[in-house]
């Protein structure tokens, strides 16, 4: 069961997202396009390095594991342990976009 999600968001006018999230404390990571048609932001030095489309929160990712391996999916970083007790995994789509499914590790 997700526990949350951090989706892109399609917006009317970027520069005017920008300037919002500016004021939340948000800065452009980068940009694509030009002009930009979109944009990550980040706060804190908080982002990943290659960007990613969603990140997909869940109680325990393991299960899924399973079940992608199984329809045949590539993992573009393989289910792991991570230091601080979070597992991960990473999937790519058909056009590059990556996906992080996260969970708790074990306790």
């Amino acid at each position: 069961m997700p526990l949350s999600a951090e989706p892109q968001l399609f917006v009317a006018d970027l520069a005017a997202s920008l300037r919002f999230s500016a004021r939340l404390g948000f800065a452009e990571a980068f940009g694509w396009g030009d002009p930009a048609f979109s944009a990550q932001v980040a706060r804190d030095g908080a982002r990943e390095r290659d960007a990613l489309a969603a990140v997909i929160s869940l109680d325990d990712p393991w299960p899924l594991v399973a079940e992608f391996a199984a329809a045949g999916l590539a993992f573009r970083q393989a289910p792991r342990d991570e230091a601080r007790g979070a597992r991960t995994f990473l999937l790519e789509d058909p056009d590059g976009d990556l996906i992080l499914f996260a969970g708790r590790g074990r306790e």
